[in-house]
């Protein structure tokens, strides 16, 4: 949070530095309603100053939400009456961990910075950077024995629905950790070129490239202490994802001005490109006094390591921007944005809740299975769009 209040308390100081030199602004073409009154002019040559300049540097403060991430249940609980029985309906359980079966993640901060050129002609560059703050979600439970605590999957063998206890009543207790994080930055670079003005004050053809990345992971953790504690079974099941976008983009900014030094600035940006995902998949789990294993429940033989994959993907942005001019070499901006990639891969889509449970040490009396190659792992499964939007607010300076 300091480096963001830092980077716009220097851009603010920058603007009132400009404002007590005095510099005369650069000649400008002056909008033709300029011309109803000389206090509508001026506030239009400032505004034209500071929205057509030469050179210009803004930094933002974001408050962003990311998308959702589907999932199995992870951590469930039922009545102890229940307990053992095959046949309970969905009102019987309780999903605990996600509720909704799905991840949800609070606002995220971060800040973006954005800087370009323009000559007389026309022509310009300009170049935007954004980072957010990594967050996280997760939730831990506890239990004596009473209530339950269950990590869920469905038996490869025949379909039904099975339960890894962590805490069963009456006989030990235990507890499930589940921890989520995810943080996304990326950045863009574009050739402008002065356009046709049909409607808005400025319109520039924007034509360049785009990065995007998108790092996440997933964590969960059970133990069950058996035998008053003389013996311990722990289950780690953990997924990571990295997404990594490049690509090519063409887009539109207009700007529409009033005579008051209001403005309003809308951006559209769509491209096509290649995502480069990885997936890793690990799990351990220890049994008493036996040696560590190298798989959990979700991560089994079939399904634990590296994969990574070339996809093709497309990316897009919109950006809605509501500025007013302190001075006519800086303005105070309050917008909205949304960035939208096609294809990502996301950790809690990458487990499989379907499980051999034949050749799982830590399941009790499994029926024999020697075929079915799950959990397994499949791109498709794991694979979904992705999106991040929210608020911004920032500062401009112009010259």
């Amino acid at each position: 949070m300091r480096p963001i209040l830092y980077t716009m308390i220097a851009t603010l100081g920058s603007c009132a530095i400009a404002t007590a030199q005095g510099a005369p602004p650069p000649a400008v073409s002056i909008p033709s309603y300029a011309n109803t009154t000389t206090e509508a002019s001026q506030w239009n040559l400032a505004a034209a100053t500071a929205f057509d300049p030469s050179f210009w540097f803004s930094a933002d403060y974001l408050v962003w939400y990311t998308r959702n991430q589907n999932s199995i249940p992870l951590v469930t609980t039922i009545p102890d009456s229940l307990v053992g029985s095959n046949s309970l309906t969905t009102d019987q359980i309780t999903q605990l961990y996600p509720s909704k079966r799905k991840i949800e993640f609070d606002a995220q901060s971060g800040i973006r910075l954005s800087g370009g050129y323009k000559t007389q002609r026309g022509f310009g560059i300009d170049a935007s950077f954004f980072s957010l703050a990594s967050t996280s979600d997760g939730a831990f439970f506890t239990s004596s024995g009473s209530p339950s605590l269950s990590r869920t999957y469905t038996r490869a063998l025949d379909g039904i629905r099975q339960d890894l206890y962590s805490a069963l009543p009456g006989q030990y207790g235990g507890f499930v950790r589940v921890f989520a994080d995810t943080q996304t930055f990326g950045g863009d670079a574009n050739a402008r070129i002065d356009w046709y003005r049909m409607f808005s004050d400025r319109n520039d053809l924007l034509l360049g490239g785009r990065y995007l990345q998108v790092d996440e992971s997933l964590v969960i953790n059970d133990r069950s202490d058996l035998d008053l504690g003389r013996s311990v079974n722990t289950v780690l099941d953990v997924a990571r994802t990295r997404n990594r976008y490049y690509g090519t983009q063409l887009g539109f900014s207009s700007l529409f001005l009033n005579s008051r030094g209001w403005s309003v600035e809308v951006q559209t940006k769509f491209g096509i490109g290649s995502v480069r995902q990885e997936v890793q998949i690990f799990g351990q789990n220890t049994f008493g006094d036996l040696p560590v294993q190298n798989t959990g429940l979700y991560a089994g033989t079939f399904n634990s390591g590296r994969f990574a994959r070339n996809q093709f993907a497309a990316a897009g942005e919109f950006g809605l921007n509501a500025g007013y001019n302190i001075t006519a070499n800086c303005r105070l901006t309050l917008g909205y944005n949304i960035t939208w990639l096609s294809s990502v891969v996301r950790p809690a889509q990458v487990f499989d809740g379907t499980v051999n449970d034949s050749q799982i040490r830590f399941v009790a009396e499994p029926p024999t299975d020697a075929n079915s190659k799950r959990p397994s792992f499949d791109f498709g499964r794991a694979t979904s769009d992705f999106w991040v939007q929210g608020l911004n607010l920032g500062l401009s300076l112009a010259y």
